[in-house]
């Protein structure tokens, strides 16, 4: 009963924020949700001592979220963009994790051994456009770097989750094998990439099939559609590749086929369009408002000194980030296709827009568990 209570709470946090937005928009609508989230922390009730599952959040939120970016996205879009996704999900994220994870062994080499060193650093490469979006409600972005930020968010996620694997492998075993390494990251990544595809593929033709022997199935069809990404990651997950990407992959598969489907039922296109939009605010809404909810248990778990210690270690990680960002744009690895006189800005806006939040936030409250339990 109490977790129903929970999240009948997070869910009035979620629309209180939303209406608080729609009377005075000029900040952004996330801000409005961790502030809920926060003051429904501080509710005498039992239901806000909110648990972090990491599996069941990213299972039930994240693939979904994932699933329904990936099929509102451009099959275009994305085929254009093929060099930039490969740039920054995996030469960048790479690279990132390799100069993240270097620099914080040899600052603090009692506290980060090089793996452990490398797992926050996995943590913090994945970026979320949702956060970018919510965050630059009010701000016009140039198209082509709000592009690559949306591409770039679909699929390094899975390159944050990977490498956080790898990491964790050379953490339990003390070793690390560099050949097995990327023969893993191909495995995971491609593998998830190939069987999100079939399997979307494959649901795509159960619809076609069904609703081309039946006029009106919604009831059947959208259903499906809905436990979609939840069944594709856990098959995924099982077979050890990316569930993450497997979601995305499937959705791209629904944006493709999109106008075969179109032309099948107008009325169950548009339920479902209607039902995603609410199943993606609502959770996007919630994700929010759990950081909000969690920030107070995390403060008073933390002494003032050792809070003081982790805000610097933040701000030092945003600063090399934002650095990096910087460059791999500036020094053109990434194309974001600007005129010479606009890189520089745009190469900030780069820099600035990878913001992160979903899978950062699974992941860093998965880190505890993660260690405590190969300790």
């Amino acid at each position: 009963m109490n977790i129903i209570f929970t999240i009948f709470l997070l869910l009035a946090a979620v629309v209180i924020a939303n209406i608080i937005h729609l009377i005075y928009p000029k900040i952004p609508l996330s801000i409005y949700q961790i502030v809920a989230g926060i003051l429904m922390a501080s509710l005498p009730t039992t239901a806000t001592d909110f648990t972090m599952h990491p599996e069941l959040f990213m299972m039930a939120v994240i693939a979904p979220l994932m699933f329904n970016d990936g099929q509102n996205q451009s099959f275009r879009v994305l085929s254009k963009n093929v060099k930039n996704i490969l740039s920054l999900s995996v030469g960048f994220a790479l690279v990132a994790v390799i100069i993240i994870g270097a620099t914080l062994h040899l600052a603090f080499p009692k506290l980060f051994t090089l793996p452990l060193a490398f797992m926050l650093a996995a943590i913090i490469t994945p970026t979320d456009a949702v956060a970018v979006k919510s965050l630059t409600t009010n701000v016009m972005m140039p198209e082509n770097v709000n592009t690559t930020l949306e591409v770039e968010s679909l699929f390094n996620d899975a390159s944050g989750i990977v490498l956080l694997d790898l990491a964790l492998a050379a953490f339990t075993s003390g070793t690390f094998s560099l050949a097995h390494g990327i023969w893993y990251f191909s495995y995971v990544f491609f593998g998830g990439i190939i069987f999100g595809a079939i399997l979307g593929n494959l649901l795509i033709t159960l619809r076609m099939k069904l609703m081309s022997q039946h006029v009106d199935i919604g009831s059947i069809v959208i259903p499906i559609n809905v436990m979609t990404p939840v069944v594709i990651y856990w098959l995924a997950e099982e077979c050890h590749f990316s569930g993450i990407l497997a979601v995305v992959s499937a959705g791209v598969v629904h944006s493709i086929l999109y106008d075969r489907l179109r032309l099948t039922s107008a009325k169950v296109q548009m339920a479902t369009k209607t039902i995603w939009t609410i199943i993606s605010d609502a959770l996007n809404g919630i994700v929010f408002v759990l950081l909000g909810l969690l920030i107070p248990q995390v403060i008073g778990r933390t002494s003032p000194a050792n809070l003081l210690k982790l805000i610097s270690l933040s701000v030092m990680l945003f600063l090399i980030m934002l650095i990096l960002r910087y460059a791999w744009a500036r020094w053109r690895l990434v194309n974001l296709h600007s005129p010479k006189e606009e890189l520089n800005r745009d190469s900030w806006l780069l820099a600035f827009g990878g913001v992160h939040g979903t899978i950062t936030l699974s992941l860093a409250f998965s880190l505890p568990i993660i260690v405590s339990g190969h300790q």
